[in-house]
């Protein structure tokens, strides 16, 4: 079977596409990168030396010109939120298959209205919200389905993004504004609960709390450490709180806030259940994109608590951040037989994160659809 050729819109030296995206797409026999688009087309050419792609790679300048390219079988598009929607829209209107990173649009509106644009065109979509693919998610379940610690009672869960807070990285300026919901609801709220409801169920109702508890911050430039700006207005939540019953009956919190980890841990998730309990470590909050360092323990009425060892699989030797991005990419190559977020799901994710956001602002418990 020929290899799924790629347009790629945002591969460079330095960002999310070298670290997450490369690695399995430099080794994998089902694609080939044959194309990329950059900021110019100088640039493009200049990625494609970086990389070491084939002197065949095409260098194109525009997202205009590459979708009129007939060899191009799916784009992917790995830029920043708010630019999803410019970038995705015309791969949309040309009837090109597209893989865009999460969110799908900066706003409900915009990742309504791709959402239906990919329907009408009937084109095939993928959304870069891989942690419902994440080992750790795929061991806890079975667990759970084993009935080992019994019908699953509740579930508490504290995510502590490192470098958020008071300093925050310049590079994440962009998602200050309010209505990009902000950097931990938009963000890690979506990304977690991606991984949370793949292994226990959907959310049946929820209430919520957004507060702005760091009003002004200051930036950073993470390459130096250097403060580079101080006292920036940051009107986007810093903090949130989310609890609420999910559909089989067991209840849920979540507490996801700006500033630094306590012992060294950005995750601490607790499933409990009649006979036992779970819970996940991780060093660093985003155990969606596969950290080192995390683990599994488990603790029943009858047994001392014990390590899990957590599953593997040919991506996991592609290391932290890129293995559960090979595993959108496996999981796309099998075609319809394929388990991964599309545009029609991804959706779903937005109208669950405005109920968030709505629940806050409005201070009522809210029922999800």
């Amino acid at each position: 079977m020929s290899p799924i050729r790629i347009g790629f819109v945002g591969l460079s030296k330095r960002g999310w596409a070298r670290t997450a995206h490369f690695p399995y797409l430099s080794k994998s026999p089902h694609y080939e990168i044959a194309a990329i688009v950059n900021s110019s087309e100088e640039s493009s050419q200049a990625a494609i030396k970086d990389f070491g792609l084939p002197s065949s790679t095409k260098a194109y300048g525009s997202i205009a010109e590459l979708v009129k390219d007939p060899d191009i079988d799916l784009v992917v598009v790995s830029v920043k939120a708010p630019d999803h929607y410019a970038a995705t829209k015309p791969v949309l209107e040309a009837g090109k298959n597209v893989y865009v990173e999460w969110p799908l649009g900066y706003t409900l509106q915009e990742a309504e209205e791709l959402a239906q644009l990919a329907k009408e065109k009937g084109v095939k979509t993928i959304v870069g919200a891989q942690g419902g693919l994440e080992p750790v998610g795929h061991t806890v379940k079975k667990l759970v389905e084993s009935g080992t610690i019994g019908r699953i009672t509740s579930s508490e869960t504290m995510l502590v993004p490192s470098g958020t807070g008071r300093v925050e990285a310049a590079t994440v300026k962009y998602l200050f504004p309010k209505e990009s919901s902000g950097m931990l609801p938009l963000i890690y709220f979506a990304h977690w609960m991606t991984t949370f409801t793949a292994t226990l169920g959907q959310v049946n109702s929820l209430s919520s709390l957004l507060p702005v508890q760091y009003p002004v911050v200051d930036l950073v430039d993470r390459a130096t450490n250097q403060i580079i700006e101080k006292d920036v207005p940051k009107p986007a939540p810093d903090h949130v709180y989310v609890q609420g019953r999910l559909t089989s009956g067991a209840v849920f919190s979540l507490t996801l806030r700006g500033g630094q980890p306590i012992n060294g841990l950005g995750c601490v998730w607790n499933i409990h259940g009649e006979n036992g309990d779970i819970q996940v470590t991780s060093p660093i909050c985003a155990i969606w994109c596969g950290p080192d360092g995390m683990k599994i323990r488990i603790k029943t009425t009858d047994e001392e608590e014990k390590e899990v060892p957590i599953e593997e699989d040919e991506c996991s030797k592609l290391g932290p951040w890129a293995a559960n991005i090979g595993r959108l990419y496996e999981e796309y190559a099998k075609g319809d037989k394929g388990s991964y977020m599309d545009f029609e799901k991804a959706l779903k994710m937005h109208y669950l994160l405005d109920k968030v956001l709505q629940s806050s602002e409005r201070g009522q418990v809210t029922t999800i659809d």
